[in-house]
């Protein structure tokens, strides 16, 4: 005789659905984990990337004195700028617009230093500032990004006026 019996055929289907059950959880919970370590690398590269196209001579349409990264709490996305009238800090209505980068679907920018801050860097050195959305002079500046599913989720972007990006 071949074949399976029953309830082999039972315990088996058993077993596949424990196992199926038992990690899709955790399979989730692993996805939004990721996406949050995605995001902070991705935003611990722009702003190296900031930093970067200052050091570049690139026509645009204004006198660049620096490039900088605008972040604001609450938000999904964050601007990249140039700085245009050289007062270290984000106008929109004056700054050349570089780009304005979404944050992956599940992840969100929980608070920003002082609810919003801007990094100018400006060559030839290049000096970094970092002010608040006030025009406050900060030293370091903190970035906290967060799973939307799953508030403990969390990662910490730092940047200080040294242009070191720490990530915790």
């Amino acid at each position: 005789m071949k074949g399976f019996t029953l309830i082999e055929l039972l315990v088996v289907s058993g077993i596949v659905v424990l196992l199926t059950a038992l990690m899709v959880p955790g399979w989730r919970a692993g996805e939004g984990s990721l996406a949050v370590q995605r995001t902070a690398a991705k935003i611990s590269q722009d702003i190296r990337r900031t930093i970067e196209l200052s050091l570049h001579a690139k026509a645009y349409p204004c006198t660049i004195t620096g490039y900088g990264l605008y972040v604001t709490s609450n938000s999904t996305s964050y601007t990249i700028f140039a700085d245009c009238n050289n007062n270290q800090r984000y106008d929109s209505a004056i700054d050349g617009f570089v780009e304005t980068v979404n944050i992956e679907g599940p992840v969100n920018i929980s608070s920003a230093t002082n609810g919003a801050f801007g990094m100018v860097v400006v060559p030839p050195d290049p000096a970094i500032y970092l002010k608040d959305g006030s025009g406050g002079t900060l030293t370091s500046a903190t970035i906290v990004i967060v799973a939307k599913n799953n508030p403990s989720l969390t990662k910490t972007i730092t940047v200080n006026q040294k242009g070191v990006v720490s990530i915790d």
